[in-house]
């Protein structure tokens, strides 16, 4: 439970995955932000194929999400994809999005498998490869999910050790041939495919050591996953004049604050001001610069640094 909060504090109140010209009939995809699984089952789809992810609050559209809403369609973004329920994603929600002129299409099930199957059927169509683990066993559900979002191929789930028929009807009707097997479910071995089972290597550990190496993974996992959504939620905000203050890391915002006070610094005083060493303050200025966040500018034998963008707090 505590990964689980820990895993969905992190997402924030609004993403979007941008990449290569779409090949799928949506433009865009909407999720509720705090559901831990949808979402997980429309990454990999929307990452594969260059879709945007808009997040959703509890509460329906924020003010800025329907900013970035209403900006997507000035573009002509038009086919807009719903992953889940009602309860997910209200029918308030729908109509909000009906009224800016997306064409609205809803994909969901009675449960996780079933949402999962109608992704991999609806969405991917086909796949040869697919990501399997149980859908409630979130310990394994996070490095499933980056494996699916390494490949791109689709992630469904099994129910214990039990293969739900909608998991069973998806395999069959995507034409997956191999499954990637997260944790234990021995209904998986039954299946008519190729089987890669992703936890062969069998180490004695103590308790104390498994739970390091436990909270080894887990913390690296959370900061690549945090690392990789700000990068992209800044990319989409490099062309626009203001970004927000909330795509930035906990390390990047040290700088930002320092910009943002100041407004011009040269880059030798900051692991000072900030308490980093210096390759650490010149990875962080090197990315933020790539970003467009910033401008780097040498002047006598020292690096002057400067925001370029307008930040919204």
């Amino acid at each position: 439970m505590k990964f689980k909060l820990l895993f969905l504090s992190l997402i924030l109140g609004f993403a979007l995955f941008t990449g290569v010209v779409s090949a799928s009939s949506f433009d865009l995809v909407v999720v509720r932000g705090d559901n831990l699984i949808d979402y997980t089952v429309v990454s990999p789809y929307a990452n594969s194929k260059g879709v945007p992810i808009v997040l959703v609050g509890p509460n329906g559209l924020e003010e800025d999400t329907e900013l970035v809403l209403r900006s997507y369609r000035e573009n002509n973004y038009a086919d807009l994809a719903i992953v889940g329920g009602e309860t997910a994603v209200s029918t308030e929600v729908q109509d909000d999005l009906e009224d800016m002129g997306f064409r609205v299409e809803r994909f969901w099930d009675w449960d996780r498998y079933g949402t999962a199957g109608r992704v991999a059927v609806d969405l991917w169509r086909s796949s040869e490869e697919a990501v399997i683990t149980d859908g409630k066993d979130h310990e394994n559900l996070l490095m499933a999910m980056r494996y699916s979002l390494d490949l791109g191929i689709p992630i469904l789930f099994t129910e214990n050790d039990e293969v739900p028929e909608s998991t069973r009807s998806a395999i069959q009707k995507t034409d997956v041939q191999r499954v990637y097997l997260f944790g234990e479910s021995s209904g998986v071995w039954e299946l008519d495919v190729e089987v890669v089972d992703m936890d062969v290597e069998e180490i004695d550990f103590t308790r104390e050591e498994e739970e390091e190496w436990e909270g080894l993974y887990l913390l690296g996992g959370l900061v690549a996953f945090v690392a990789a959504l700000s990068m992209l939620l800044a990319d989409y905000y490099r062309r626009q004049k203001k970004v927000p203050y909330d795509v930035f890391t906990d390390d990047e915002r040290e700088i930002v604050d320092i910009l943002l006070e100041e407004g011009v610094v040269e880059q030798k005083g900051l692991p000072e001001s900030t308490g980093f060493s210096r390759p650490k303050v010149s990875r962080l200025v090197k990315d933020l610069e790539e970003r467009d966040i910033l401008r780097k500018e040498n002047k006598k034998k020292t690096y002057v640094l400067e925001l370029n963008r307008e930040i919204v707090k």
